[in-house]
């Protein structure tokens, strides 16, 4: 695909998602369907399911998006990541909230999980530097901070908490940073315990 054609397939996308994002500052997710964005941004269904299935998946490929960007601009740095994030979400609460109470919190939640785990390696090795680890380590570790870090998240957006999320992060960042760094140290010595010595 040609350079054009990347730019009119983004200026595209962005003229849907900016239509569901005005929607969505008055109504619920599920109050909203594809004729609603289409009208709104002047564009036809048929180019809608062009690029998405539905209304949900214009939502997700936002998401993923968005963190896709914010992830590559702050070099896969967990905190500054994540405070942009918490950022992000204060800033536009009732958009949130109008998503988070209409999807299925299972399934949001492994969507959300699935995404970010792609990153995981890659945010831990901008913490932890060039440590002695093993690549799988680093992925198991990635992957235990990003599912207790996710719970936390969505459970300030099921609270309602969302204008306090800015205390709670610095509050949560000064206790676990470098949290990872000590998992994967425990991590070590366990291995390095349970190796048998050779005879």
């Amino acid at each position: 695909m040609t350079p054009e054609m990347n730019s009119m397939n983004n200026t595209t996308k962005q003229k849907l998602g900016r239509a569901l994002y005005t929607l969505l500052q008055e109504k619920q997710l599920n109050e909203i369907n594809v004729a609603d964005i289409t009208a709104l941004c002047g564009l036809s269904r048929k180019t809608f399911y062009y690029y998405y299935q539905d209304v949900y998946s214009l939502v997700y490929g936002f998401i993923e998006d968005t963190f896709d960007r914010i992830a590559s601009e702050e070099g896969y740095r967990f905190w500054p990541i994540f405070e942009r994030l918490v950022r992000l979400v204060k800033e536009n609460s009732e958009v949130v909230q109008n998503v988070y109470n209409s999807v299925d919190r299972e399934l949001l939640y492994n969507f959300l999980h699935r995404t970010l785990s792609r990153y995981s390696v890659k945010v831990i090795r901008s913490e932890i530097g060039d440590g002695p680890y093993p690549e799988e380590d680093i992925a198991l570790a990635g992957n235990m901070c990003l599912t207790a870090i996710l719970s936390v998240f969505l459970q300030w957006i099921h609270f309602h908490l969302i204008s306090d999320m800015e205390v709670e992060f610095t509050r949560h960042r000064d206790k676990l940073q470098g949290f990872s760094r000590v998992l994967l140290e425990q991590m070590r010595r366990n291995d390095t315990a349970g190796e048998t010595p050779e005879n």
